[in-house]
């Protein structure tokens, strides 16, 4: 498997049913999430906010939330406004510490 495979796998194990996961297929519906790297979309009356996710290695989590908002990854997702999450999660190989901030739109 590869890592896109793997990252949409563990993607829908965490979503369960309540949420539509799209990796890399929402490039071909949505232009603007070319470059991130997972997006959740809950399901409708689910009352679950859509999430944009950007994962980072050796970087910042802070740098990521910056990528989404610089890149607009978030441009298609208006109708979510009020529950949109935007979550950078980073790694850093040297301390072997995950990193995450989450900042709600």
């Amino acid at each position: 498997m590869d890592y896109e495979g793997l990252q949409e796998t563990v993607a829908r194990l965490i979503a369960g049913d309540k949420i539509y996961v799209n990796v890399d297929a929402f490039q071909n519906d949505f232009e603007s999430f070319e470059s991130a790297d997972v997006v959740f979309l809950p399901t409708p009356f689910s009352g679950l906010p859509a999430m944009v996710v950007e994962l980072k290695w050796n970087k910042t989590s802070g740098g990521a939330i910056s990528q989404i908002k610089e890149r607009g990854y978030t441009s298609n997702l208006k109708p979510y406004a009020g529950k949109l999450l935007l979550v950078g999660i980073n790694y850093d190989e040297k301390s072997g510490v995950h990193t995450c901030k989450i900042e709600k739109v």
